[in-house]
């Protein structure tokens, strides 16, 4: 069989399992939390921390993502194949940073001034880094990279299933809409910011966090 359709087998393979065990449950709420795989087997004192539950999650996905890797590619070479490298980090940042300045400005003058360290890591830090690991990086990085797939059938997947999983802020029809178009295009944005820097994802990275600190440090209607 072909390498190329033996590595996207086990890409789909790896990003299918994920999806029960770690993002999408029977009563999946914010954050994730909800009857997942990975729900049930977190240790109890996650139990008495509820917002450090997506930190679980995050460690299953993340080891779940590097076993798969694992078989396409040598493990020391995981991280950077997904576009995590160290020599990219700080360049990633300040231009993710600086694409944002404007929507922070706007968002300024809009809106009141909220902080909380906990609501700006859990809430912007920890979803921009863990959705573009487990949206981006994985599968559509492999499938784009390694099986030299079409961007937009890449994509499309991971795109609807990043679109499902923010549904829990919608609460009508209307709004369910508004959200899957929001944030599918939101998906497309990224992953194309993620081919034209090189497979930096740090920059994707930069860019999805931003936007939300945006919101939730300047919240506005």
């Amino acid at each position: 069989m072909n390498k190329k359709v033996i590595t996207a087998i086990i890409v789909w393979c790896g990003f299918l399992l994920i999806q029960p065990v770690c993002n999408f449950g029977f009563f999946n709420g914010p954050e994730g939390d909800g009857y997942t795989l990975a729900a049930l087997i977190r240790p109890a004192v996650f139990d008495d921390y509820p917002l450090y539950k997506p930190l679980w999650r995050g460690f299953v996905a993340f080891v779940m993502i590097a076993v798969t890797m694992s078989f396409i590619c040598p493990v020391r070479q995981i991280w950077s194949e997904l576009g995590l490298g160290m020599n990219g980090f700080l360049n990633g940042w300040v231009i993710g940073t600086a694409f944002c300045l404007p929507m922070f400005i706007t968002n300024a003058i809009a809106g009141e001034f909220v902080f909380s360290w906990e609501n700006l890591f859990f809430s912007a830090l920890w979803p921009g880094f863990f959705e573009e690991i487990t949206f981006r990086a994985f599968p559509f990085g492999p499938l784009y990279r390694k099986c030299k797939w079409n961007f937009f059938l890449a994509i499309i997947i991971p795109t609807v299933a990043f679109a499902l999983g923010h549904l829990y802020q919608s609460h009508d029809l209307m709004s369910a809409l508004l959200t899957m178009a929001v944030t599918g295009l939101g998906s497309l944005l990224f992953a194309w910011i993620y081919v034209e820097w090189n497979f930096n994802l740090w920059v994707a990275i930069a860019m999805h966090a931003m936007m939300d600190a945006a919101w939730v440090l300047f919240p506005v209607s």
